[in-house]
């Protein structure tokens, strides 16, 4: 009995999907904003410090930039390998240092988050209902892992 064979039609569309997904995990890069530069991936977590507990992903470091699904729930390990300092704080009202203009780029998915948006260790929610200045352990800023962008929105 010989074995059943596919009509190369099939082949050559199971061979071409393959490739299109290979692509796609390859190429899962920011799509507006071209970085380049960063480290190798390290882990940061979604505050849990204040509301909104969590952090959101945005499409480029840019508070105003569109924001991606899903975001971080509290305290989620999120694998980044770079940051880049865009000199908008995007809290200006936070106490430092959760006020800067620093974003975080998103390693293993497209996106960005917020330095505010992150802690280098997990939190607790803040016992005071927000008012204390105590924000938890800053996420690591290496010179080593900063990052370029260009802009492609233009």
């Amino acid at each position: 009995m010989s074995p059943e064979r596919l009509p190369t039609r099939q082949i050559y569309k199971g061979i071409l999907a393959a490739a299109m997904a290979a692509v796609a995990l390859v190429g899962c890069t920011n799509d507006k904003a071209d970085s380049q530069g960063g480290c190798e991936v390290f882990r940061v977590y979604a505050q849990n410090r204040w509301a909104p507990l969590g952090t959101a992903v945005r499409e480029e470091p840019d508070v105003l930039s569109p924001k991606l699904d899903p975001s971080f729930a509290p305290n989620e390990v999120i694998a980044v390998n770079g940051w880049v300092e865009t000199g908008e704080p995007v809290y200006p009202t936070n106490p430092s240092p959760w006020n800067s203009g620093k974003w975080y780029r998103v390693a293993n998915r497209k996106g960005w988050v917020s330095f505010a948006g992150v802690r280098g260790e997990p939190t607790a929610p803040d016992p005071t209902g927000g008012f204390s200045k105590e924000g938890g352990q800053p996420a690591p800023l290496s010179p080593d892992c900063e990052v370029s962008i260009r802009s492609t929105s233009d």
